[in-house]
């Protein structure tokens, strides 16, 4: 007989217990209900269910039934979906691996013919023929490595705050990472003596060439200026992994084996990247001292400037590094008092990370990160002669994490700095503002040369007037100074009548 059955009360109770319904040998229950010495207790009564019952009881369990179809459903798609992504990963590799390897075939092509057309003097029909059609790989491989590094580049900075992101990244596309790199300037030579070879070729044949050799050797120096670019993007993020301390880790934990690992694989890449960057000509910035600092007094910027050397360009000059509070990012102090708004800028500055609080377990580091949290904090600014790069302090020291970069011929900035308020220095993005920076008073001159180094003139410097107040201060500025009287025409105070007089002989309109 077959049906729905539950157990009675005493028996549920028994079982609630700690009891046991006795097992067989295949693995089936019998109904002999045994206690944790293994002695029979009781025969389990099984009372059957009428058809309302099992309704009920279908009704109560669906539910539960229906979550456990979902979850079972959802395993599903969740081993089809790794199963899709490993057949992706395994393409995408043989992908990889079919670019590489025909990339080094039209490298070897070229490079032979090359070598033996330098040798003969000429190109010949025969080397020539074996060259035929290779112009469109060659072109196709030097733009796939130069996005390929760019890539890297992006990858290794959007998992900045993920450590075990990034240290999987980096250990499993190490080897694509150098790879990509030397293949990039393999790829610009072989570009180089194809053209060279196409050149020589059109002259022989009395053609004109596809590009002149100032062509080749622009379009050479242009490529090589945008790997040394990519590079340096790379390199930086090299640095930033193998030198900063990164996020706060426990010792033993897996976050710190990650951060670890991590840093080892990126000293290593760097120390293989630095031959590469040798050949491009990248040398190392040095340490930028900046002509202008705004922070408190004896405030240590060396952890700060250590770091922004890695991301200046060739040729860049840090100009000014400044910790202003911007009024944008907190709505009660752009709403306070003068007074008020005075003690919260000084008190900012209390706020800023010191160099140890990067890596040290201190309780100083606890309170000045608690009071972060709760109270108004200062940016990093860091003005050069190109741009204006824009940090929270504390993760700048810690991870190398910049928040905005913003362009100066991009911005227009206004500065006011009167006795009875805190000088401030706007910044304006076409119509949006994009920062209203308050300094304390006690940095007046810093700011003001801040907001000096962002014009060609200091007089831009000034909040626009309105146009009436403008019309008359131009009114005043063509005046003769040497005249001490108004300047009358005479057409309007004839024979010498004056002007005052002949006013007060018309007379008034009346009025309604």
């Amino acid at each position: 007989m077959s049906g729905l059955y539950k157990l009675d009360a005493v028996t549920k109770a028994q079982l609630a217990a700690g009891n046991v319904l006795t097992k067989t040998a295949d693995g089936r229950l019998i109904g002999a209900v045994r206690n944790t010495g293994g002695q029979i207790t009781r025969q389990a009564r099984l009372i059957p269910v009428s058809a309302p019952q099992i309704a009920g009881a279908i009704a109560a369990i669906g539910p539960a039934v229906a979550m456990v179809a979902v979850q079972m459903q959802l395993n599903n798609i969740s081993k089809q979906v790794s199963a899709v992504q490993q057949t992706v990963l395994q393409t995408q590799r043989m992908l990889e691996d079919w670019n590489n390897a025909d990339f080094h075939g039209t490298q070897r092509v070229v490079r032979r013919i090359f070598r033996k057309s330098t040798e003969e003097g000429t190109v010949s029909n025969t080397n020539w023929e074996q060259l035929s059609g290779l112009s469109n790989d060659i072109e196709r491989h030097r733009d796939y490595y130069k996005e390929r590094i760019h890539r890297h580049a992006q990858e290794l900075q959007s998992c900045q705050n993920n450590v075990s992101e990034r240290r999987n990244y980096i250990t499993e596309h190490r080897g694509s990472i150098l790879f990509d790199s030397f293949a990039a300037l393999n790829c610009i030579q072989t570009w180089c003596y194809y053209f060279e070879l196409a050149h020589e070729r059109a002259r022989i044949n009395g053609e004109r060439p596809t590009l002149t050799h100032n062509e080749i050797r622009a379009e050479v120096e242009d490529d090589v200026q945008i790997q040394r670019t990519l590079l340096r993007e790379l390199m930086r993020e090299f640095h930033i992994i193998s030198e900063l301390p990164g996020e706060w880790t426990l010792p033993y934990f897996q976050k710190r084996q990650d951060q670890t690992a991590s840093r080892d694989t990126a000293t290593k890449l760097l120390e293989q990247l630095n031959e590469l960057a040798q050949q491009l000509g990248i040398k190392e910035n040095p340490v930028p001292n900046p002509d202008v600092t705004c922070a408190p007094a004896n405030y240590d910027v060396s952890p700060y400037t250590q770091i922004l050397r890695w991301y200046l360009d060739e040729g860049e000059k840090l100009e000014a590094l400044i910790f202003p509070v911007d009024r944008l990012s907190h709505r009660l102090l752009a709403m306070g008092a003068d007074q008020f708004t005075n003690t919260v800028n000084t008190s900012a500055w209390s706020m800023l990370p010191q160099a140890k609080d990067s890596t040290n377990w201190s309780l100083g580091r606890v309170r000045r990160a608690t009071r972060r949290a709760v109270k108004v904090s200062p940016e990093m600014v860091a003005v050069t002669d190109r741009r204006i790069v824009t940090a929270d302090p504390q993760k700048f020291i810690q991870k190398g994490i910049v928040k905005e970069e913003f362009s100066i011929n991009d911005v227009t900035p206004t500065f006011t700095d009167t006795d009875d308020a805190l000088p401030e220095l706007h910044l304006t993005q076409g119509e949006k503002k994009c920062r209203e920076w308050c300094f304390p008073s006690t940095a007046r001159v810093e700011a003001r040369s801040v907001a000096e180094m962002l014009v060609d003139d200091p007089m831009q410097l000034l909040p626009p007037t309105k146009p009436e107040l403008t019309d008359t201060q131009d009114d005043i500025e063509a005046a003769d100074p040497g005249d001490s009287e108004p300047t009358q025409d005479p057409e309007s105070a004839p024979n010498g009548t004056s002007a005052q007089s002949e006013t007060e002989e018309i007379p008034a309109e009346p009025t309604a």
